[in-house]
């Protein structure tokens, strides 16, 4: 009975439970009609995050957000297609509206990239090739021989934390260029 006390009042100090919900009462049994919307326990699992008053809140700001955006990238290249009648300014318009989000989107995936490509290069080098440093590293790992294999690895561990530090170079770069 007293951890259902506690319970209570940390539920009544918290500012993520709805105002519309009263924090001394219990929870609704596990019963068919309360798990279950319209007869569908997946639509019930689905649209449980909105009895949440946050989720609600962050929900419709998200989307009032996305509509205000199709509204305004609609309306301007209407603007641009009316007062030129030009398909190449409509294109050219469209095209630099998203250009900062591809400019940040390469500079970010380049980073994750070049690490992740050379790890996969060697991976794919252990699996099917009869040379490269996977295959090296895959003979060394079948006759035992540790301090080569441990060698091999120390080199593939320089070369995607060189590939790193090249990228965060680049991306300094391009940080430098945005301010």
């Amino acid at each position: 009975m007293n951890d259902a006390l506690e319970q209570a009042k940390l539920l009544q100090d918290t500012t993520l439970v709805a105002e519309s919900i009263p924090a001394d009462v219990a929870p609704a049994p596990d019963s068919p009609a309360a798990t279950t919307i319209f007869g569908s326990k997946a639509l019930h699992r689905t649209l449980a995050a909105f009895t949440y008053r946050d989720f609600r809140v962050q929900w419709f700001g998200a989307c009032t957000s996305s509509i205000g955006t199709w509204v305004q990238i609609t309306a301007q290249n209407w603007m641009v297609l009316s007062l030129t009648n030009s398909a190449f300014f409509l294109g050219l318009d469209s095209f630099l509206q998203q250009l900062p989000i591809m400019l940040f989107t390469l500079v970010g995936g380049l980073r994750t990239g070049l690490a992740l490509a050379v790890i996969g290069v060697i991976v794919g080098e252990i699996l099917g090739s009869k040379a490269g440093m996977g295959t090296l590293i895959n003979h060394a790992y079948g006759l035992f021989r540790t301090s080569d294999y441990v060698a091999l690895v120390c080199v593939t561990l320089v070369l995607v934390v060189g590939s790193d530090a090249v990228a965060s170079l680049f991306e300094r770069r391009a940080r430098r260029w945005t301010e």
